[in-house]
């Protein structure tokens, strides 16, 4: 057969073998198809686009992490969770007296390390020097060997892996943005707070690219609804209400928000912020029910064998 016939075979070959999946060629040198999970197994969940996509199904958000097998605020808390699959983990960010963002629940170090004080009064140094109590911590719980973790040491663990909720810190944003800027996490980190359209409009197109941004929102708050959709257009609005009567939860409230493109999130762990029911799967189904498709838990793993079972 002559060097001719023999390329023309070979191509005949390579575009047969194409079409039923397979090839000469490596996986790797072929583009890879579009919603197709990379290497880990785990389909792409980080950044803008996955976090607005409308049809990403329902996301789980681990409240303080891992805080249940961890400490909360901590680095293998996160870890823990990721471990988990989560989509988000939820961090409580707090500003040392040399302005670092640290994780920390509380304005004082006094219930969740062995040390106390104002973390505003301390310096990176001293919080450092502490450690760090298991779980929610207390005065039953034990001492881990772990160190109050900066937002900046947290943020390179979640790189590429899991976004971030960062709690409490609205006050500290632009300490907060320089950190996910440096740590090339701005895609990563997720803003949040209850203030009015003219302050999160503005601080919005301060930055570039946009920070991801969800809005807190009661009942109360809900003059302040039609400027947000107007003008900042929230990625997500954060619903928190004592009864299932409340307006915020209208279908005239919720519909208005879902033909925004804001997602929807409630917070399942904590009773009194979703008209007093347990974190549990009716609650989950409640809520989803509703078009619910952010749900913060204190039951991370369980919330993540209950949506597979859907």
């Amino acid at each position: 057969m002559n060097r001719s016939a023999i390329r023309s075979l070979g191509c005949t070959l390579t575009i047969l073998l194409l079409s039923l999946g397979t090839g000469c060629a490596s996986s790797s040198s072929l583009p890879a198809a579009k919603g197709a999970e990379p290497p880990g197994g785990k389909p792409l969940r980080i950044g803008r686009a996955a976090f607005t996509d409308k049809n990403s199904g329902v996301w789980v958000v681990a409240h303080m992490s891992d805080w249940r097998n961890h400490a909360a605020n901590s680095l293998s808390g996160i870890q823990g969770a990721i471990d988990m699959g989560v989509h988000i983990v939820e961090v409580d960010v707090q500003l040392t007296k040399d302005n670092v963002p640290i994780l920390m629940h509380d304005e004082t170090v006094d219930k969740t390390t062995n040390g106390t004080g104002k973390v505003a009064e301390m310096t990176l140094a001293e919080i450092k020097s502490l450690y760090l109590k298991q779980r929610q911590g207390g005065d039953n719980e034990p001492l881990t060997s772990e160190r109050v973790p900066t937002l900046k040491e947290a943020m390179e663990l979640a790189k590429g892996k899991v976004m971030v909720n960062l709690d409490k810190g609205w006050a500290y944003r632009d300490a907060m943005w320089d950190v996910l800027v440096q740590t090339g996490t701005t895609d990563h980190g997720i803003f949040k707070s209850a203030a009015n359209n003219v302050e999160v409009e503005s601080w919005l197109k301060s930055k570039s690219p946009r920070p991801l941004y969800v809005q807190v929102m009661l009942d109360s708050h809900l003059d302040k609804l039609d400027a947000l959709l107007r003008g900042a257009k929230p990625d997500a609005f954060e619903l928190v209400f004592p009864s299932r009567n409340a307006k915020v939860i209208a279908d005239e409230t919720l519909t208005k928000i879902r033909q925004s493109g804001a997602k929807l999130w409630v917070n399942t762990m904590m009773p009194s912020q979703i008209a007093g029911m347990k974190d549990v799967e009716t609650t989950w189904d409640w809520s989803i029910g509703k078009g619910v498709q952010l749900i913060q838990t204190d039951a991370p793993s369980r919330l993540l064998r209950h949506l597979k079972k859907e």
